[in-house]
């Protein structure tokens, strides 16, 4: 549909990117088609997602990438299980080289993959790293951090500027830097805030907290956000939609 291949020449410009589209209208599709048309020789992608929906990638790659490099999956204890998914090749699979794959893991597993090189990360309901003390969020930084190069897609039905002090984080992975090294100044603009006082150890102390979204300057994270995040709700997707 045409707001999808909007989505994809997006990544394709940018190379990383936030897939913001309300559940059922296609955010997966986008994301294997951007893998699909970067894919090179040499090319491994790991694709990140909670553990009920490894199978639904297994299934929806070769749905939309029929003849799709080797998929495999991590099991317990880190072991990795390939899947030899059927294509409607009647030659059977492209003979990639040896490290041309794609690995689907669970949020829950990502420590068994720390260690490798990729060139391609997606990671579906991105919305799971906002809190950037949880053991998910570092060991995903860590691998990025060691894979800078890598295309980044990071997909989410989650309303994105809803809360932004649930934003920070996620895109500060998908863009390091861009809103700021630490996120303090990005919540003091863009959040509400509260400021209570109390006493400490006999000193006067402040303590703020931030929540939902500072309305004076939602137009100003708006259009920021127009350059690194896509939004489609199911109202703007109608258009291309089945009835």
């Amino acid at each position: 549909y045409h707001y999808q291949q909007l989505a994809v020449i997006r990544i394709l410009e940018t190379n990383a990117q936030l897939i913001a589209f309300d559940t059922g209208i296609g955010k997966g599709a986008v994301a294997i088609d951007a893998l699909r048309l970067t894919w090179q020789a040499q090319s491994r992608a790991i694709i990140i997602c909670p553990a009920s929906k490894v199978d639904e990638w297994v299934e929806e790659i070769p749905r939309f990438w029929p003849r799709c490099p080797l998929i495999e999956t991590v099991e317990a204890k880190g072991v990795l299980r390939v899947m030899r998914v059927a294509t409607t090749d009647a030659d059977g699979w492209i003979d990639y080289p040896e490290r041309s794959e794609i690995i689907i893991i669970s949020f829950g597993k990502v420590y068994a993959l720390k260690e490798q090189t990729f060139t391609h990360l997606v990671i579906d309901e991105a919305h799971y790293l906002k809190n950037p003390k949880s053991e998910r969020a570092k060991l995903i930084r860590d691998m990025l951090e060691a894979n800078p190069r890598a295309q980044r897609i990071f997909l989410t039905a989650t309303p994105i500027a809803d809360d932004p002090s649930d934003l920070w984080n996620v895109l500060d992975l998908l863009n390091p830097g861009r809103f700021g090294e630490k996120p303090y100044k990005f919540l003091d603009r863009y959040c509400s805030k509260e400021i209570k006082s109390f006493v400490k150890d006999g000193e006067p102390r402040k303590a703020t907290r931030f929540f939902g979204m500072n309305e004076a300057n939602a137009d100003e994270l708006s259009a920021r956000l127009t350059h690194v995040a896509i939004r489609v709700t199911k109202e703007e997707a109608a258009p291309w939609l089945p009835a």
